[in-house]
């Protein structure tokens, strides 16, 4: 099958948006590719402010006086209150 001369012919229009094409694109795609890396390195406001920083405390215990172990708790990490004898 033998196409028409018209679909096949290079013509200085096509020659010329071949040129621009392979010219703009390039700068086209590295400038969206910055703007997408821009968007990556900003934090998410909302997922900063709606988690609330959690804290790892030390395992240690302490030894209350009747004989029972409290650990550390709190935004603070402190001894957690030893528990009273009620009479």
């Amino acid at each position: 099958m033998k196409l028409s001369k018209k679909y096949n012919t290079v013509t200085t229009l096509s020659k010329t948006i071949a040129l621009i094409l392979f010219i703009s694109l390039p700068f086209i795609g590295f400038y969206l590719g910055m703007q997408y890396q821009k968007g990556l390195d900003q934090p998410l406001v909302n997922s900063v402010l709606s988690k609330p920083e959690t804290k790892a405390c030390t395992m240690e215990a302490k030894l209350c006086p009747d004989g029972s172990y409290v650990g550390r708790v709190g935004p603070n990490c402190e001894f957690a209150k030893c528990p009273t004898k009620k009479p």
